[in-house]
């Protein structure tokens, strides 16, 4: 579990995620203003760099983390299409990031996911910094400012 407990019991996993969620929150000022629902664990808000992030617990305990680039796909070339192909293979790098495509808009997305078990608000705060400087990165070089640096950042 998570090392979170209430009087007289265990608190609830949603529940667990939902303090630790609105710590991240509170911890790097972000609003979360673009939706939120407890009902469902999900939270989601836009980075000043017009990243959107969503960050949501599902039924098997794993928190996820996607970032919604706005490149539209269509837009690539065949060389950075073969190039954001490579950032998906085999790594020993831990936790996995994979960037794929979003169904409806066509546009880039990286996902992360981490159990739940066991994390505390600093586990949290070190992933969010390394899946918020990697879609940055990945932003920055779908926009050709920079060159893509992927390995090297692991919790």
């Amino acid at each position: 579990m998570l090392g979170l407990a209430v009087k007289g019991g265990k608190m609830s996993t949603g529940r667990m995620f939902n303090i630790l969620i609105s710590q991240l929150l509170t911890q790097y000022k972000i609003e979360n203003s673009y939706s939120h629902s407890d009902e469902d664990n999900i939270y989601a808000f836009e980075l000043a760099n017009g990243i959107k992030i969503n960050i949501l617990a599902d039924k098997n305990n794993y928190l996820h983390m996607v970032g919604f680039l706005g490149q539209d796909i269509q837009q690539l070339d065949n060389t950075k299409l073969v190039e954001l192909l490579d950032i998906n293979r085999f790594s020993l790098y831990h936790p996995i990031y994979v960037v794929g495509l979003h169904r409806e808009t066509k546009q880039l997305t990286i996902h992360t996911r981490q159990s739940l078990a066991g994390l505390n608000s600093a586990d949290i705060f070190a992933l969010f910094e390394i899946f918020v400087d990697k879609a940055a990165a990945l932003q920055r070089w779908l926009n050709n400012n920079a060159a893509l640096n992927w390995e090297g950042n692991s919790t």
